[in-house]
């Protein structure tokens, strides 16, 4: 009986303002880290950052071989209004404000998808753990962009489905903008895309149409990725010793094993008792994985590239109890 009570108690709190001031002190707490952290650096450009300082014209970056690795987006609109010294700074406050507000994302996602305050507050501190996200958020990388627009396209992306068909212009428009850009800040995003999009054709029939949101951010990529075929990315970087090279950096080392096996487990549990969204979202966590053996032939895959697998495993672990009968 006392523990029935003290079960009645705490769901009570957590239906209460309290989530909230929890996922704010968290942020803040984040926040202020990432602030001293980011005031710590050193004044020049880390390893990591050197491959997005380049203080050229538009066309110069547009056509640079390191154009077949990153994509141009970001380097365009902080390389050409500001010089190297300013694209730095800018560069890092960028990932700071992204990072922090994809926790806020999160959060609303990790809701959405287990409709419970609880399952958001457990996504959001997924992502408040995440040795990586906290690292890429204080340097001038895409990792936190891609973060943060991920968490948007996954939103507007499992409201689109919980519709049956019956979706808003505006939720339309925000899946279509989003699938756009995510290939425009990392290539890793074509094969989500392309896992979502088929799930939408193949699992999801009300929402066939929906494919053609699609359409947009392949259109968007194709010249990049005929670019790829004719400027191979080895020009670049150095083999990742093949396929299994990759996979044993990234699955491997960076932890992305664990996030991979929640993800089987899912699907091999719980496929049945998964609404629309969570089904999704386990789509997208497969094109995770087909990402890594399509780019795992060359160094493409490094261990921040755990980051992708974030958005779908933050939400997805949130989203377990509540799958679990009574």
């Amino acid at each position: 009986m006392q523990n029935d009570s003290w079960k009645s108690w705490l769901l009570q709190r957590l239906k209460s303002r309290d989530v909230l001031i929890g996922l704010a002190l968290m942020t803040l707490c984040v926040g202020l880290g990432l602030y001293l952290r980011i005031g710590g650096l050193p004044r020049g450009y880390s390893s990591d950052e050197m491959a997005m300082l380049q203080p050229w014209g538009f066309w110069q970056i547009l056509t640079d071989p390191e154009s077949a690795v990153n994509p141009p987006l970001l380097r365009l609109m902080f390389n050409v209004p500001f010089d190297t010294a300013h694209t730095l700074y800018y560069g890092r406050l960028f990932s700071f404000c992204c990072n922090i507000v994809a926790i806020g994302l999160a959060f609303w996602l990790g809701r959405l998808v287990s409709r419970s305050n609880l399952g958001g507050l457990v996504a959001a501190g997924l992502v408040v753990f995440h040795p990586y996200a906290g690292l890429q958020a204080s340097i001038f990388r895409s990792y936190s962009a891609w973060m943060l627009i991920a968490f948007w396209h996954l939103i507007s992306l499992c409201r689109l489905v919980e519709t049956r068909g019956d979706r808003s212009v505006a939720v339309a428009i925000q899946v279509g903008v989003s699938a756009f850009l995510l290939p425009q800040i990392h290539f890793f995003s074509v094969p989500i895309l392309l896992a979502e999009g088929l799930a939408l054709l193949t699992l999801f029939p009300a929402n066939r149409k929906d494919f053609l949101l699609f359409v947009p951010a392949g259109l968007g990529f194709l010249p990049f990725g005929i670019y790829i075929l004719n400027e191979p990315a080895r020009r670049v970087l150095p083999d990742n010793e093949g396929v299994w090279g990759a996979v044993e950096t990234v699955v491997g080392i960076s932890g992305m094993l664990e996030q991979v096996a929640m993800v089987l487990v899912l699907c091999l549990l719980f496929w049945p008792l998964l609404n629309r969204g969570q089904r999704m979202l386990l789509c997208g966590a497969m094109g995770v994985v087909v990402s890594v053996v399509i780019f795992g032939g060359k160094q493409l895959v490094r261990p921040p590239a755990s980051i992708f697998m974030l958005p779908f495993f933050a939400v997805l672990t949130a989203a377990i109890p509540w799958l679990i009968p009574k």
